[in-house]
């Protein structure tokens, strides 16, 4: 056997040499690891109803047990009681922010044909986009930078904190028409996914899988894995068989917490269309989603000064050391003053600083 398949188990490596590498290079990530996806535990499942609005979860308790945890969490229908909740309503929307303008990506599968090479933009009023999303291979993922769309999103119950939403650094929109699937990768910031519309199941790794998945062999950017998430060649990269993802279904009105530097991998796909598939003649709803992006613990200098790490080329020790600092140097509470910031949107938010 080759050198490299060595330190595979066996059960890995008769499917490397008993089955055509044909078949092989086709498995998408969900089923190309040897340990299905898992569900996140039960405890870091939060529920919000329209009866009980409030999460149970404090800002400080996020902060504890996700943020400095570095743990990831669901809040199931936190979005539900927002303005974007209305987004769905093709006419209002078209109506309030047609006018805007976007650089949108003129393909929805991040990687095309085996292709990383960057994505192709063409700048168009929201208007143009929402005539053409359903027929085109069009995919709106642009920041919401004095966006009037902010209005509509408030400040999260769980970031009702200063401590928290002075590091708010930027919003992102992101529209489609479903079947949409986004690179293998990790974002340098903590993200919290909203989904106003469709349906977006996340595949999510933590820092200490970067080796797993080649994070240093990146070809187009830093923290954009070498690996297509929905073709895995394991000829090539036999140790994303090793990887133990979570795997995060979000429907309407849900949001994901994906911890920095945690690998995830997003398809988005539609309600109510088997596979997301197109039908003939009909027309599709959209998939409809935001990220809030902040950065609470930030270790850069301490990284490049301390251990001479270089975030752009040393992926895989960058992300796991910070892990590390995290562990040993995050405040273990922080402090939050009265609920000033409760019905404050992201637009007057984000204006302020």
């Amino acid at each position: 056997l080759p050198s490299h398949h060595h330190h595979l188990p066996l059960r890995l490596v008769l499917l490397l040499t008993l089955v055509p590498s044909v078949f092989i290079s086709a498995l998408p990530l969900h089923a190309a690891t040897i340990t299905p996806p898992r569900s996140l535990p039960s405890k870091c499942i939060y529920h919000t109803t329209q009866q009980q609005p409030k999460s149970s979860l404090s800002p400080q308790k996020f902060y504890r047990r996700h943020i400095r945890g570095m743990l990831p969490c669901v809040f199931r229908g936190m979005g539900t009681t927002w303005n974007a909740s209305n987004w769905v309503n093709r006419t209002s929307f078209e109506q309030r922010f047609g006018h805007e303008m976007f650089n949108v990506e003129l393909r929805k599968e991040q990687f095309r044909n085996g292709s990383n090479e960057p994505t192709t933009k063409r700048k168009m009023t929201l208007k143009t986009f929402l005539q053409q999303h359903q027929q085109e291979d069009l995919y709106l993922d642009a920041p919401l930078t004095g966006s009037t769309l902010l209005h509509d999103l408030p400040l999260p119950k769980v970031l009702q904190c200063a401590a928290l939403s002075q590091t708010i650094n930027s919003v992102n929109f992101l529209y489609s028409s479903g079947q949409t699937s986004s690179y293998l990768h990790q974002d340098g910031y903590q993200n919290l996914l909203t989904v106003h519309a469709g349906i977006k199941t996340v595949l999510l790794a933590p820092p200490s899988s970067s080796t797993l998945l080649y994070a240093n062999e990146f070809t187009l950017l830093p923290g954009l894995s070498p690996v297509n998430p929905d073709e895995v060649n394991l000829t090539r990269y036999p140790l994303v068989a090793q990887v133990k993802f979570w795997k995060v279904v979000l429907h309407q009105g849900d949001s994901l917490y994906i911890p920095q530097y945690y690998w995830h991998h997003v398809i988005s796909t539609v309600e109510g269309v088997k596979g997301g598939r197109v039908e003939d003649g009909q027309t599709l709803p959209s998939n409809i989603a935001t990220n809030i992006w902040f950065q609470m613990l930030d270790y850069e200098v301490e990284l490049q000064t301390k251990e001479g790490l270089d975030e752009a080329k040393d992926v895989s020790a960058f992300g796991m050391k910070y892990s590390e600092y995290v562990r040993k140097l995050a405040p273990k509470k922080i402090r939050c003053s009265g609920g000033a910031e409760q019905q404050i949107s992201l637009h007057t938010l984000l204006e302020r600083q």
